[in-house]
């Protein structure tokens, strides 16, 4: 029983696992264009109760999706793919499955992407030529190209050339005429797709015309001129004659046809006569032909006769007799005023030509014309009319400032001629009294002459003068040019400076073509009388110059001037520089030595002379060693303090021993030379110690202090030194006194003062006591004016009955010296423009006692001797000696300054004397047997003069 139940039970089961196995029909592969659907269907062929799903590359497919749809039932799964792409392409696999078993089947998709083709380009081709189309696939690919043309199919030949590669295809046509306009298409096809596109051809053919044939025919006749083409199209035709287009009337009647165009000329006549012109035209080209008609019949006027022929006198002169005629007509002159009938030569085609008219040639002449068929004649006078004529074209006027301007113009012609001035575009109005027009007739002209009084730099221009009669004008132009003193020169700049030299650039002064050259004029910079220095550049377009032969470290002014033929102008504004260090050139001076102590030797110089400092000196080197050493200097620094004289304590110096001593300055480049070594000897005894100070009391001009001696050697006296604050140090000897005080007066009151002692020993000198500071009683207002009644010991000039007239004296000098500023100001603007030209070689002059004097000379360089003679003398040549007299006034010249004669080892004393004002007869009179220079163009001036003595 057992045994049955398990047989019937393995029996059941494996009839189910047949009933469960599941099996799947083929799906055949799908090969579908672009933008259609694909459907598979995947059939149960085995099995049941099962349960379907699509897959795509291992992904599952969900019907849900947005162009995948699928449907199933119990046996079969159906997945719709709408609107498919090229991504779309690739195996899709069904699969069945339940619970015993499970199936698959896949297929492949396959998208295949429509053709699409690049638009073609229309085409536009002159005739003869060859053009091509070029057909390209853009997207899908292409198995075969056509092209047709007006639906026809083009094949290969002699007009046509196909090329055909993957992606294009070229349509080439050759030797392209009217024929081959039209639209051609490139189709492109596969199995599952095709594209078309087109485009059109126009060939645009020359216009070629048939050639035209002269015509000839009698008066009164009717002829017609056939224009036909033989190549192209014509889309206008137009017929013309003498460059006239002709429009159809009662004359002439056009007829116009695809092929040609007829003219007929009715009823001709000679003045019909002439060259024909057929012009053809169409879009891109024009051809055209002419003909001569020729009408027969006596000899016509070409135009109406001149009765009358003006000529130029003295110029050239064609009269021409134009007249139709065919025949040719034969064309002869005479001269009939003076009657005689010869007949006078002529050109071939009959016009009467004279060289150069003359008054005999005024008269009246026949012109003849004779064919074969007839003849015509007319007279006509010929007369001569001589138009407004200026020879020269152009005329340059320079005059100076204030002068009277002559502007001339003379003008031929016939009268009346008429005389017109203008500057610029407006017309000179003579009625101011500066502008006069006088004029001058004589025969065949007029002279005319504007006259410009009391020129200003307003009439700088370009004057014109028109000359006019009924015949003709003419027109000369005349430049003013007013000459004044030039500005001054602007942007005065100094570019690059060296120790001994500066670079300088200024741009040119307003208006300044007449600009002959510039003078520089420079100067040291420091505070008192410079001596002046000037260079001139002698090219007015050259803007720069070097200043050379400076002094390092120095600082100097310049200034430009520029000159022209009337003067030195303005000054620029006067700028300053520096030019650049170098080390001193000159050793310190006067060095003096003495010793102080066993151990302290004071040393004290003066600063080397103050050109030879090459800049500003910042401290001094003191150099010592011992006499019998063979050892390299030792140095000491002590800071330059700017006074008079310098010193320095030599410390730290050995016992009783003898020391070579140097001094040299030192500025911002570097040290100077050394000075000549000087010997000094330290003290063999010990000095005194240094004493010590404390005040005692103080008065308005006195201070009293007490001191005291410390235990060592014994001073024989003491050396005070006191100071203004930050003032040099003064020093005086103190004498040992019992009470041990001292009271120093004579000072200033309210002023603050350093005091230090020092105790003088026997052959030694003890180190200074503190510096002490002290304020002495008073006020500031007390220091300037004292009050009177004072203490005794007030200095007698600080009371108040000598510095009450001393103040006022100052105030009114200072009033007058402003005054007198005012008054030069206003004279040397009065007589800016006067000029001083001439050479000033020796002079002698007789001078009246009292007559001259000089300002600021100092003794010594007078130039007035006892016999009441006076010396004026030339400078030397390359000798500078000139002072800026408009800042200083007339001062006295530095004995360096002063030129010295030949076979002198001294200078001569001299001074410079400004002339500002005219020589009053019988104050200076030049004496016998020396050389006088004359001044000219005024007597006025700013003149320099060296007298000398």
């Amino acid at each position: 029983m057992l045994f049955w139940f398990l047989a019937v039970s393995e029996l059941v089961t494996h009839s189910r696992a047949e009933t469960g196995t599941i099996a799947l029909s083929e799906i055949l592969p799908k090969n579908v264009r672009a933008g259609r659907m694909a459907t598979f269907v995947c059939e149960l062929s085995r099995g049941h109760r099962v349960e379907f799903s699509w897959t795509r590359g291992g992904q599952l497919i969900r019907s849900d999706a947005e162009r995948f749809k699928i449907v199933s039932d119990d046996e079969t799964s159906m997945l719709k793919i709408s609107n498919v792409q090229l991504n779309d392409s690739g195996n899709y696999t069904c699969t069945a499955k339940n619970a015993y078993s499970e199936a698959g089947v896949t297929a492949s998709l396959e998208v295949q992407e429509p053709i699409q083709l690049e638009k073609l380009h229309e085409k536009s081709a002159k005739a003869g030529r060859t053009v091509s189309f070029v057909c390209t696939v853009l997207a899908g690919e292409a198995t075969e190209f056509l092209w047709t043309r007006q639906g026809q199919l083009i094949r290969n030949d002699d007009k046509y050339r196909i090329n055909i590669d993957r992606e294009t295809s070229i349509l080439i046509v050759r030797n392209v005429d009217h024929h081959d306009s039209g639209d051609y298409v490139c189709i492109a096809k596969n199995p599952h797709s095709e594209d078309r596109v087109s485009a059109s051809l126009k060939v645009e053919e020359t216009v070629k015309l048939e050639k035209l044939h002269p015509k000839t025919a009698f008066s009164g006749r009717t002829i017609s001129f056939e224009c036909s083409v033989i190549g192209g199209e014509a889309t206008e035709f137009l017929w013309t004659r003498g460059g006239q287009v002709i429009r159809q009337d009662q004359k002439f009647r056009i007829n116009v046809n695809p092929e040609n165009s007829f003219l007929t000329v009715k009823n001709v006549s000679q003045g019909d006569a002439g060259t024909y012109v057929c012009i053809a035209k169409n879009s891109k080209s024009e051809d055209r032909v002419s003909a001569v008609l020729t009408v027969q019949g006596p000899p016509l006027w070409a135009s109406d006769p001149q009765k009358e022929v003006v000529a130029a006198l003295n110029h050239p002169l064609d009269v021409k007799c134009d007249v139709i005629s065919y025949p040719p007509a034969t064309i002869t002159w005479q001269r009939v005023d003076l009657g005689d009938n010869t007949d006078l030569r002529s050109e071939q085609d009959g016009t009467l030509r004279f060289k150069n008219v003359t008054r005999e040639d005024v008269g009246t002449y026949k012109c003849t014309a004779k064919n074969t068929l007839g003849q015509i004649s007319k007279e006509l006078k010929i007369v001569v009319r001589v138009p407004a004529k200026i020879d020269k074209k152009y005329q340059q006027v320079t005059v100076r400032r204030g002068d009277t301007a002559v502007l001339k113009c003379e003008a031929l012609g016939d009268a009346p001629l008429n005389i017109t001035w203008k500057k610029g575009e407006q017309v000179i109005n003579l009625d101011t009294p500066r502008m006069e027009m006088i004029e001058n007739s004589f025969e065949g002209g007029i002279n005319s002459e504007l006259q410009v009084a009391s020129t200003d730099r307003s009439d700088n221009g370009v004057f014109t003068c028109t000359a006019a009669n009924a015949y003709g004008e003419d027109r000369r132009t005349v430049k003013l040019s007013v000459l004044e003193a030039p500005g001054a020169p602007t942007d005065v700049k100094v570019i690059e400076t060296f120790s001994n030299s500066a670079t300088l650039r200024w741009n040119a002064p307003y208006g300044s073509t007449s600009v002959s050259k510039y003078i520089i004029q420079y100067w040291k910079d420091h505070g008192t009388a410079h001596r002046l220095h000037e260079k001139e550049v002698e090219t007015s377009s050259q803007l720069s110059t070097t200043l050379s032969d400076l002094r390092p470290g120095s600082n100097y002014i310049v200034r430009v001037a520029a000159v022209n033929a009337v003067g030195s102008g303005h000054h620029s504004d006067s700028i300053r520089f520096r030019t650049s260090d170098e080390k001193p050139s000159a050793p310190p001076t006067d060095v003096l030595a003495e010793p102080k102590g066993p151990t302290v030797i004071r040393v004290r110089w003066k600063a080397p002379p103050k050109d030879q400092w090459n800049g500003d000196i910042k401290k001094y080197y003191i150099g010592f060693r011992p006499v019998h050493s063979n050892s390299n200097f030792t140095y000491q620094s002590a800071a330059a303090s700017g006074h008079q004289e310098e010193e320095h304590l030599l410390s730290g110096l050995k016992r009783g021993t003898e020391y070579s001593i140097v001094v040299s300055a030192e500025n911002s480049v570097g040290a100077g030379p050394e000075s000549q070594d000087i010997l000094s000897r330290t003290s063999d005894a010990e000095p005194p110690r240094a004493p010590r100070i404390s005040l005692e009391g103080t008065g308005r001009t006195a201070i009293t202090f007490r001191y005291q001696e410390l235990p060592g050697p014994q001073a024989q006296h003491f050396i005070l030194s006191y100071r203004e604050q930050s003032g040099p140090w003064r020093e005086l000897t103190v004498p040992r006194m019992p009470e041990q005080k001292y009271t120093l007066s004579g000072l200033r009151e309210a002023t603050s003062y350093e005091l230090k002692l020092q105790a003088e020993g026997e052959g030694a000198t003890s180190e200074p006591s503190e510096v002490m500071t002290v304020l002495t009683e008073g006020s500031l207002t007390d220091a300037m004016f004292p009050r009177a009644g004072g203490d005794g010991d007030s200095p007698v000039y600080l009371r108040l009955a000598i510095l009450v007239p001393t103040i006022a004296s100052v105030l009114i000098i200072a009033v007058v010296s402003l005054i007198a500023c005012c008054l030069v100001s206003r004279e040397r603007k009065k007589y800016k423009n006067m000029v001083v030209i001439g050479e000033f070689p020796h002079i002698a002059y007789d001078v009246p006692p009292g007559s001259l004097s000089l300002k600021g000379a100092p003794a010594g360089t007078m130039t007035v001797l006892p016999n009441g003679q006076m010396t004026i003398m030339r400078p030397a040549p390359g000798t500078t000696r000139y002072v800026d007299v408009d800042k200083y006034g007339v001062i006295g010249v530095t004995p360096q300054d002063r030129p010295l004669l030949p076979g002198q080892q001294f200078p001569i004393p001299y001074a410079t004397l400004p002339v500002r004002q005219p020589m009053v007869p019988g104050t200076m009179r030049p004496r016998a047997g020396s050389q006088v220079s004359v001044l000219e163009e005024g007597q006025y001036g700013d003149h320099h003069y060296d007298i000398a003595g």
